[in-house]
């Protein structure tokens, strides 16, 4: 089956229904320029149908449910959440910068990735607005991300089948933003480099990413109704939840976010909503998920991460679409 005939399945109407569709695609995985490929093929395959759990008004995520999920600690303090990607990358959004000072190495890149200059500042980054912040990497001191936790009061997390193992903590070397980061609602995300890289095992592995053909994988975004989210964020008593939560959203129009919060959004965004739930604050940075079956295995796709929604936690959230930075994305992890 050629490219043409992928494309040509993507445009049937072939989801499901329930919290969860399977994309059934006959597709052989190529690392040929302009295919898709698999950022890390070691990601973590579909374990089993997850419930219908909510952020807000729901129910606990399953405990093995989500490896790829990390949270951000800095000073001690559990900050947001995040997708790893690679053994020794993960993917955030705006969360990681906003309103703290910090003492900053600067490092300016070419297009190549070679040095431009190096300079060091102590600079406040703000989610409002940032000059000269396209292409920097930026080093940050005292942050760690915690990978493989379920229960953040717990040290240890078990249920009924016995316990996983103990979670994860690793120091943050450098973060990377894309292009006009300054835009408060644009470009909302970044990578983020750890010191080491992470021994995947049960309760730690990358999430799938879809490398290559554009036009290919926005089609496929096109297609999903169902997607999945998940974090620690606050719940419908409005404290933060201890343990994981995971929540079905719906894909919505663009429009239907952009007349709800008064933004023009495009094709960098994603639009979602759920009548009974949706993501809230402490959830910022965390991933929207969709099972897709590719060749002969069901993968969890991250199609988006978090960026804003309604103050008050219920209505449509936006997404900023990770599609659209497959090329940043796959350049940086290589490099580094």
């Amino acid at each position: 089956m050629n490219s043409q005939s992928v494309r040509a399945l993507l445009q049937m109407n072939i989801m499901g229904t329930g919290a969860v569709q399977l994309l059934f695609i006959a597709l052989v995985f190529l690392k040929v320029q302009g295919q898709p490929h698999l950022l890390d093929p070691q990601c973590v395959t579909a374990r089993s149908e997850p419930g219908l759990y909510r952020v807000i008004n729901g129910k606990p995520a399953d405990l093995l449910s989500n490896p790829w999920m990390v949270i951000i600690i800095e000073r001690g303090m559990m900050k947001c959440g995040g997708s790893l990607i690679t053994p020794r990358m993960y993917f955030v959004g705006k969360c990681s910068f906003k309103n703290h000072e910090y003492l900053l190495k600067l490092l300016r890149i070419r297009s190549d990735g070679c040095p431009l200059q190096k300079r060091n500042q102590k600079s406040i980054v703000s989610v409002f607005g940032v000059s000269e912040l396209d292409n920097w990497i930026i080093i940050f001191r005292f942050r760690t991300v915690r990978l493989g936790d379920y229960d953040v009061n717990q040290a240890l997390d078990c249920s009924s089948y016995g316990c996983i193992p103990r979670p994860k903590e690793i120091n943050v070397t450098r973060t990377f933003v894309p292009n006009h980061y300054i835009n408060f609602r644009k470009n909302d995300i970044a990578l983020l480099r750890l010191e080491t890289a992470v021994q995947y095992g049960e309760n730690i592995r990358s999430i799938c990413l879809l490398m290559g053909d554009y036009t290919w994988s926005s089609n496929l975004l096109k297609n999903l109704s169902k997607f999945n989210t998940t974090g620690w964020g606050r719940t419908e008593s409005r404290i933060n939840s201890p343990v994981l939560q995971q929540a079905s959203l719906t894909h919505h129009h663009l429009s239907y976010c952009a007349q709800v919060f008064g933004k023009q959004l495009d094709n960098t965004h994603i639009c979602v909503a759920s009548s009974t739930g949706s993501t809230c604050q402490g959830d910022s940075g965390g991933p929207l998920t969709a099972r897709v079956r590719l060749g002969s295995e069901r993968r969890v796709i991250l199609f988006g991460v978090v960026s804003y929604g309604a103050a008050h936690c219920f209505g449509p959230t936006v997404y900023t679409n990770v599609n659209h930075f497959a090329n940043w994305i796959e350049f940086h992890t290589k490099q580094n």
